[in-house]
């Protein structure tokens, strides 16, 4: 029994110590990754701090202008960058630990207009929608055929005049909405998701570059499918719902 438990904790012993070799960067992307009074915040970063425990360790998260984290990604070794979107040029770039959260694009209207309903992407063209001036929602609609007056230069412009009635629907990603709409001091209940664009949702992943050895990923791997059985991950995703 005690030749095993001293196997266990070697092993053990191990794991951490190539996880403390690790650095991990991401950029400002609130409310997934983001930087608060000092300390690297959000959703995604609870998850990868979640996976960090499971690792029995601690590392700390850098945040960087998209393009430097990147690039360090893939250029050094033992580098965990997220949210990282897992795309087809991508692919073969990256060792890819997991999911870590998921950015689902809604059309949005204030919970009151009952006059306003959608059963298909053309059911909306009849609205006045508001976008924000070259962000993916604009982009999206735009290829679809639809002609966008109220184009503004920021977000918060939108959701200030679907509130005040000024627009009928806001397409925007679910989390990142309320989070907006929450720091412009307006009341979550307030809106409602009327329609789901499906082909336009992303899901964000933490992953290493391809130089990162195949064991370091799947340490990490199996501790986000640890944290996700046992109701961690669940539980982290409430608190952003």
């Amino acid at each position: 029994m005690q030749r095993l438990f001293i196997v266990i904790s070697l092993l053990f012993a191990s794991v951490c110590a190539e996880a403390q070799d690790v650095k991990i960067v991401t950029e400002d992307f609130p409310p997934y990754n983001y930087e608060e009074k000092g300390e690297v915040a959000g959703l995604s970063t609870k998850v990868v701090r979640a996976v960090l425990k499971e690792l029995g360790t601690d590392c700390k998260i850098n945040v960087y202008p998209w393009a430097k984290a990147y690039n360090m990604a893939l250029e050094e070794e033992n580098v965990l960058i997220y949210s990282i979107l897992r795309i087809s040029e991508r692919e073969k770039l990256f060792k890819w630990v997991g999911e870590i959260a998921v950015s689902e694009m809604y059309f949005f209207k204030l919970k009151q207009r009952a006059d306003i309903k959608i059963a298909s992407l053309d059911d909306a063209k009849k609205y006045v929608i508001g976008v924000t001036r070259e962000t993916a929602p604009h982009q999206y609609l735009a290829d679809k055929g639809f002609e966008l007056k109220e184009i503004d230069s920021r977000d918060e412009l939108s959701v200030r005049k679907l509130a005040n009635r000024r627009i009928d629907l806001m397409p925007y990603y679910d989390i990142p909405f309320m989070y907006k709409v929450k720091g412009l001091g307006y009341d979550p209940e307030q809106f409602e998701k009327v329609y789901f664009l499906k082909d336009a949702s992303e899901k964000l992943y933490m992953a290493f570059g391809a130089k990162t050895s195949d064991s370091i990923v799947e340490k990490f791997a199996k501790a986000l499918e640890k944290i996700k059985a046992d109701g961690t991950y669940d539980k982290i995703l409430k608190e952003y719902q």
